[in-house]
């Protein structure tokens, strides 16, 4: 009986790390399925995003850069920029802006690296990750979110009031780049979306 019970543990014990075995082999290969921005070495793994499928490519991956300005009570312009990690860009403009709908791009690879250079000059790695730091800001501001992510390095951060100088600064210099870019339009925004403005 004893003998019996010593085999039964024995045999539960091999199988139990075969399995562990397995199922570590197939976390390694959708490690590696990996996208990586043409002639860089960044590389990331592909993740689950929370956009509109029907216009973002099939092949687009995390997001490695963000930038995005809010509503106000006024007419603060509304629009957000997505750079994925193999430089497709998705823009939606909400309002008050030139280029209203859904739109797409591909982001050079030097470009990116240049924004990543720039901010690192500025610090924005070590700046606060919301702005005021303290209390509240008044609510008709409009805000700013900004997000970067190299291959060691991630940082989002959203910038509403009483900010420093040298972050504003690079916000206006990312925004620049990225409105230098040549959109395609893909499709106008829906209209319950046009409701909600």
């Amino acid at each position: 009986m004893t003998f019996k019970i010593l085999m039964f543990a024995c045999l539960t014990i091999m199988f139990s790390c075969k399995g562990s075995k397995k199922s570590a082999s197939t976390t390694n290969d959708s490690e590696s399925k990996s996208v990586t921005i043409i002639e860089s070495d960044y590389e990331y793994s592909i993740e689950t995003l929370n956009i509109d499928m029907e216009i973002a490519e099939p092949t687009a991956g995390r997001i490695i850069l963000s930038f995005e300005r809010t509503p106000c009570f006024g007419t603060c312009a509304t629009f957000r920029y997505d750079v994925y990690d193999n430089g497709t860009v998705l823009y939606k403009g909400v309002r008050f802006v030139e280029n209203e709908g859904y739109y797409k791009t591909m982001m050079p690879v030097e470009d990116f690296n240049t924004i990543i250079n720039k901010a690192k000059e500025v610090g924005y790695f070590e700046f606060e990750n919301r702005y005021p730091v303290e209390g509240q800001a008044p609510s008709d501001l409009p805000r700013c979110l900004t997000l970067l992510r190299t291959k060691s390095e991630y940082k989002k951060i959203e910038n509403e009031f009483r900010s420093p100088k040298k972050l504003v600064e690079f916000e206006k210099y990312l925004e620049e780049k990225l409105k230098a870019l040549e959109l395609t339009k893909i499709r106008d925004l829906s209209n319950q979306q046009n409701n909600d403005r």
